[in-house]
C-alpha cells in the first residue's frame, strides 16, 4: 500500500442518478421532488463529535429522466482525509413538500436523535469498531426514513457503505460502484483529491456534542 495514496484526501461523489419508468408506480401528481439525503463519518469524527451531512434535490425529475454530474460528481463525503474509514449511508426519497424547510428541518431531527441514539458516546469510546459505528448510523438512517414516510414522503432507495484504509485499494480509490433497485439507478465514485479539492462544495458538518442537542428536541413537520 502507497502511503501517499492512502493518507492523501478523497472524495465519494454522486456521478448519475437516473430514475426508471418504474419510479411512477410510487408517486402522486405530475410534480414529483425526489431528493437524496447522505450522513458520513470518517476517523475525525470520533475526535470532534460529528458526522457530515448533505442533502441533494432533484425538483421535477420524472420517471425516465436521468442526471449526470460534471466532472467528478457531487461530493458526498469530503474531500477529505478520512484516516483509517469511512463510514455512509444514503437514502432517496421522493416528496411534494418544501425540500429547503425540509433540509433544515433534517439537520436538526439528526443531532436529536444521534443523541437519543448515543452516537456521541460512542464515537468518543474507542471500544465501538467501526462496524458498530456503521450499525448506529443505519439505525439512524432508518429512524429518518420511517419518520419521513410516515409523514407523506415515499422512499426510493437506502445503502450503507464503508471503506476502509488498510484495504488492498486503499478506500477503493477510483473505483465507481453502480447500484439501485426498481426505482432508482445511481453511480458513486471514489476519487483522490490532490489536485481538485477547490471544485468541490463544503459538507455540512453536524456537531454531536451533547450541549447542542438532547434527544427528542426535534420535529419534522407534516408536508
Amino acid at each position: 500500500m502507497s502511503d501517499t495514496l492512502s493518507d492523501s484526501s478523497i472524495a465519494v461523489t454522486l456521478t448519475r442518478l437516473c430514475l426508471p419508468k418504474r419510479y411512477e408506480d410510487v408517486v402522486d401528481g405530475d410534480f414529483e421532488q425526489p431528493y437524496l439525503v447522505c450522513m458520513a463519518m470518517d476517523q475525525a469524527s470520533r475526535r470532534n463529535l460529528c458526522l457530515y451531512y448533505s442533502f441533494l434535490p432533484f425538483p421535477k425529475l420524472a420517471g425516465g429522466g436521468a442526471v449526470r454530474l460534471l466532472d467528478q460528481g457531487y461530493p458526498l463525503y469530503g474531500p477529505s482525509t478520512p484516516g483509517d474509514f469511512v463510514l455512509l449511508t444514503l437514502m432517496v426519497m421522493e416528496s411534494e413538500r418544501n425540500l429547503q424547510t425540509l433540509n433544515a428541518q433534517l439537520a436538526d431531527l439528526i443531532g436529536s436523535q444521534s443523541a437519543a441514539l448515543g452516537l456521541p458516546s460512542a464515537l468518543a469510546d474507542s471500544e465501538y469498531r467501526p462496524s458498530d459505528l456503521l450499525t448506529m448510523l443505519k439505525e439512524l438512517t432508518d429512524f429518518l426514513t420511517g419518520t419521513l414516510t410516515a409523514t407523506s414522503d415515499n422512499e426510493l432507495f437506502r445503502l450503507q457503505i464503508s471503506f476502509f484504509r488498510d484495504d488492498p485499494i486503499p478506500y477503493q480509490l477510483n473505483r465507481e460502484y453502480d447500484l439501485g433497485n426498481d426505482y432508482v439507478d445511481l453511480t458513486l465514485r471514489i476519487c483522490p483529491m490532490a489536485n481538485n479539492i477547490t471544485l468541490f462544495p463544503r459538507l455540512r458538518t453536524i456537531n454531536l456534542d451533547k450541549k447542542n442537542f438532547m434527544p427528542g428536541n426535534s420535529t419534522l413537520s407534516p408536508s
